[in-house]
């Protein structure tokens, strides 16, 4: 049997064209000859008249002058943001319907218009809040049901959006048609793939319109057409990164023993590249592997240098059912190489578990066990008490919420490393707050994360008479502008500051990134 597939993003933004357009006053061949006769006459019929027929710039010229007859009102001012929408400005189609609907709260059609909008925008929890926040008898309504299918379907909520999709369909509404499409989409992506060919090719036997059936025909070959063999539906990501790092070595920035150590003698720049890419993704399973390298050159001390390879497989179920659930692992290897030896090799094994508390909050438990085996290292360090050769092990949990187009977590770790030499052995505990989303209604989106490590070692040092306690501090920061759909420049800065109570172990360092990330 041919594997489920579920529509990609540009799919559904035809789909997203396609009900924006049904919504439209249906204009006939002959519209040129009503158009002349409507002339001078109803700038509100002709700013409709060219609207159905997709001249979006006209429309908007004719709704403006109608506004400056009857300002405020909720269809003219509907019209419009659809004009300004199709013209690709869904940002200034939201503001003008936010702005109206100041001055008129609670008005469906003007409503639904901002859902539209809002959708167009990729802003889905907005407009779902809108669609749940109308009154009674306008949560009846086809069209705001409709919308609100719309972004559960955006949301993941398959099995919610196939019910309002499947009341629309069956409701006499000029949508049922882009209903039964959607409805048909909900299907797919909770893995109901025969339910979903079934409908599609009862709605292909029905007279809809030409736009419809050509994504219907689309839709149904691509759940239907079995893949060449050796040939998969994938997708993916790679990123490339320059970057500055003052202290790729974690160099002491502290005096010790009187002799000053200088972070400077391993700065230098680095180069990153990651490579992400998805073997199988459904709407329950997804298998995604990836490959990262890093390679730093050092212009202070040009024979040290680093570079690291790490690859990892993950495995990731989902339940799509009315409480989202997610499980899974990460498993992967790296290794660090110093002057193209190898210095320290690991293994790790991260499992995971996700609940969705509420559409816009989660709670993630995760773990991970890391083995750690230092290569080529001096002689005294090796079956001493300074040997780092490690297990390390760490639980936590993390809550998640989601606020319009942004997110914050928090969390916490306990990790707890058993080494090879006395001297390595700690207890840790971790605290993490990030900060994520876009900035205004720009391009721009933002990155935030905080954590402070705090690390209390199980024995007494063996060269300093001390038991050991690190109190490290990192901030992250990133800012990323959308150069195109596929395509995002991504500037990071990280700085990373441990103070311990024996001064060997201080270091301060700081990382300037600058990247460009391709989807595909």
């Amino acid at each position: 049997m041919a594997p489920c597939t579920v529509p990609d993003g540009r799919l559904l933004r035809r789909l997203g064209t396609v009900a924006l357009l049904v919504t439209l006053i249906h204009v006939t061949a002959g519209s040129t000859r009503a158009r002349e006769a409507l002339l001078g006459r109803d700038r509100a019929a002709l700013a409709s008249v060219a609207l159905g027929q997709g001249k979006f710039a006209e429309a908007e010229v004719y709704y403006r002058m109608a506004l400056t007859r009857t300002p405020d009102a909720p269809a003219l001012v509907s019209g419009l943001a659809l004009a300004v929408l199709f013209q690709g400005r869904s940002q200034e189609a939201v503001a003008m319907l936010e702005r109206s609907l100041d001055r008129r709260p609670g008005q469906p059609d003007l409503s639904v218009a901002l859902s539209r909008a809002l959708i167009a925008g990729k802003r889905f929890n907005e407009a779902r809040e809108l669609m749940e926040g109308l009154a009674p008898p306008a949560r009846e309504r086809a069209d705001v049901k409709f919308q609100l299918g719309l972004a559960y379907l955006e949301l993941g909520r398959y099995p919610e959006a196939e019910r309002l999709m499947r009341a629309v369909a069956g409701s006499g509404s000029p949508l049922r048609d882009q209903a039964k499409l959607y409805q048909s989409v909900a299907l797919a992506r909770s893995d109901r793939r025969q339910e979903a060919v079934r409908l599609l090719e009862l709605l292909k036997q029905q007279p809809v319109q030409a736009n419809v059936g050509r994504v219907v025909d689309r839709f149904l070959t691509d759940l239907t057409a079995a893949p060449a063999p050796g040939t998969r539906r994938t997708r993916g990501s790679v990123k490339l990164t320059a970057q500055y790092d003052d202290n790729a070595l974690i160099v002491p920035t502290t005096n010790v023993f009187g002799l000053a150590g200088q972070a400077s003698a391993s700065s230098g720049t680095a180069l990153r590249g990651l490579v992400q890419h998805d073997f199988e993704r459904t709407s329950r399973r997804s298998i995604t592997g990836s490959y990262e390298v890093y390679q730093t050159v050092n212009f202070q001390v040009p024979d040290v240098n680093l570079q690291d390879h790490a690859a990892a497989l993950s495995l990731i179920w989902n339940d799509p059912g009315a409480h989202q659930r997610s499980y899974g692992l990460t498993a992967g290897y790296g290794q660090l190489l110093i002057d193209e030896r190898s210095f320290l090799g690991r293994f790790f094994v991260a499992p995971f578990y996700t609940w969705m508390l509420r559409p816009d909050r989660s709670f993630t438990v995760h773990g991970r066990a890391t083995g750690k085996n230092f290569l080529n290292e001096s002689p005294l360090v090796d079956h001493t008490a300074d040997d780092r050769d490690a297990d390390n092990f760490v639980v936590g949990a993390t809550q998640s919420c989601q606020s319009k187009d942004r997110s914050v977590t928090i969390g916490y770790e306990f990790d707890r490393e058993n080494a090879s030499g006395a001297n390595m052995d700690y207890k840790g505990h971790r605290l993490i707050v990030n900060s994520g989303g876009g900035i205004g209604r720009s391009r721009f989106e933002y990155l935030a994360n905080a954590q402070v490590h705090l690390r209390d070692y199980d024995h007494v040092q063996s060269a300093f008479g001390l038991a050991r306690q690190d109190r490290e501090k990192t901030v992250t920061g990133a800012l990323s502008y959308r150069l195109h759909p596929d395509r995002r420049l991504s500037l990071e800065y990280t700085w990373d500051r441990n103070v311990s109570n024996i001064a060997l172990y201080d270091y301060v360092r700081r990382v300037t990134s600058l990247g460009m990330i391709w989807s595909f």
